[in-house]
């Protein structure tokens, strides 16, 4: 089946007047193989079968047509002969005594009469066939270009990689389909450009790869043949096996992650997949080692973590074949008390006004560490305290002792605590009132009231109606005071007001 850019290609430029011959030479410049070319050919344009040419060769002339151009010619010539002669009768002069040369003999055989040009047969006529002037055939436009691959090679083949490249004579994209027992995988980049490169990943070792390049220019697509190659088995030749970080010391709240490289005799160092090494740690009291190498201390001391490649057969190919521990690394990791952390949280805040509850609490980072609390250099019963504070400055310490695992370690905060406005006292007239009743003074048709509560230290002022219940003051001047003299958590204050009771 013919591709079908060349398809469309052909039908837009006969469409235009090309002709197939210019069509066919642009394709072949553009570089499409004359297999696609000819697939594309319309059946109008397609050479006949040798026989049916043979058949259909023209023949020699009908008899009739033959006659009527030889009498066609004659008549011409003749209509040329008369000519002449009589041209040569004009020319002679009129008078003197010119000899006369006489004419030349009569051509043999007699010319036929003459004929007018004009009197061509009417039968020659018809047979001989009108001729024009053709138009013009136009160019026909630039085929698809199709790129022309070069070079294509692979190259640092690794057991889990490979380098794919070729160059192209255009700018194109860069596409390249592999896999083992079908080309089932790609990678394709859009971009365009004459020099092409892809890096495959993640390939299995000891395994014969099968590959296909291509570029395309829009649809127009070359590919290139199908290639090979083999990656290598990943652990043979092996020189030995790097193991980091070495000679590290720890906390024992802390841990560490260790690494491991396969390093081949060809100087070649790759990171060990886990399904090949294995690790372990003698002295499991100071800590051990998981199979992927993470290292979690248990207590102070010195620990050692080895790792090996182990002989084995993975799905992928032969690893290694070498007994157990015969390329091995190890390194000491020496582990210390760690230094546990403390805090401290205050609410509310760290100051607050008299008679605010405050509570303090203190917590370890570790539940190995049980820290304690003091205010103020007393120590307190458990690591919390809520209490109203007096006023002025209070100091907490929060502090552990060491252990098995963990180092002594303190941490303190500071609460501070203001004075508030006290509750006042009143007196009336130099006296303490301490009654819960209300003083009414008589103004008028109004009385005003004072009050104060003993119980709640509360005192108000207002106006009331007379009634029964309001007790008539003496004529005079009443002075009311309402103060507090002030203490260790509270701030002095007082407030003086004067009535007149008049007649």
């Amino acid at each position: 089946m013919a591709d079908p850019e060349i398809e469309k290609y052909v039908k837009e430029n006969l469409a235009k007047g090309c002709t197939w011959e210019a069509i066919r030479l642009e394709l072949r410049k553009a570089g499409w193989p004359e297999k696609e070319i000819n697939e594309a050919t319309p059946k109008a344009m397609q050479p006949a079968p040798e026989e049916t040419v043979a058949k259909k060769a023209p023949s020699a002339l009908p008899a009739k047509m033959f006659a009527a151009v030889v009498v066609g010619a004659v008549a011409v010539i003749a209509v040329y002969s008369a000519y002449l002669y009589f041209s040569q009768l004009s020319m002679q002069p009129s008078g003197g005594e010119i000899p006369f040369e006489p004419l030349p003999p009569a051509v043999s055989p007699p010319l036929p009469e003459m004929i007018e040009p004009t009197a061509v047969p009417t039968a020659l006529s018809t047979l001989i066939p009108a001729f024009s002037t053709p138009a013009p055939t136009s160019a026909p436009t630039p085929p698809p270009v199709i790129p022309v691959i070069y070079s294509a090679s692979n190259y640092s083949i690794k057991s889990d990689s490979a380098i794919i490249s070729w160059i192209t004579d255009v700018p194109s994209t860069t596409r390249i389909i592999y896999g083992t027992a079908s080309l089932n995988q790609s990678i394709e980049n859009g971009d365009q450009t004459t020099a092409h490169y892809v890096k495959l990943t993640g390939l299995a070792p000891n395994t014969t790869y099968n590959y296909a390049v291509a570029s395309c220019v829009k649809s127009a697509c070359r590919y290139s043949e199908t290639n090979s190659f083999k990656t290598p088995s990943m652990w043979l030749d092996v020189e030995g096996i790097e193991l980091s970080p070495l000679g590290q010391t720890i906390y024992v709240n802390d841990s560490m992650q260790f690494n491991a490289v396969v390093v081949l005799k060809n100087g070649t160092r790759t990171a060990a997949p886990p399904y090949i090494i294995s690790w372990d740690s003698p002295g499991a009291l100071v800590g051990s080692v998981n199979s992927t190498g993470f290292f979690q201390p248990a207590s102070p001391g010195t620990a050692t973590v080895n790792v090996s490649i182990v002989n084995a057969t993975a799905t992928n190919g032969t690893i290694v074949n070498l007994p157990v521990q015969a390329i091995w690394n190890s390194t000491t990791i020496t582990v210390l008390k760690a230094r546990p952390r403390l805090s401290i949280s205050i609410t509310p805040s760290d100051f607050v006004d008299y008679g605010t509850t405050t509570t303090i609490t203190c917590q370890a980072n570790t539940s190995q560490v049980t820290p304690a609390l003091t205010r103020d250099g007393a120590l307190l019963s458990g690591a919390a305290d809520s209490a109203v504070l007096p006023v002025g400055s209070h100091s907490y310490s929060c502090y552990s002792n060491e252990t098995t695992n963990y180092t002594s370690v303190f941490t303190y905060a500071t609460v501070g605590v203001r004075k508030v406005t006290a509750s006042p006292k009143l007196l009336v007239n130099g006296s303490e009132w301490t009654a819960d009743t209300a003083w009414n003074i008589s103004q008028g048709f109004y009385y005003a009231n004072f009050s104060y509560s003993g119980t709640t230290a509360a005192s108000t002022s207002s106006e009331c109606s007379f009634n029964v219940f309001c007790t008539i003051l003496n004529l005079g001047t009443f002075t009311f005071t309402v103060y507090h003299s002030g203490d260790e958590n509270h701030t002095a204050t007082s407030v003086v007001r004067y009535f007149n009771v008049i007649s």
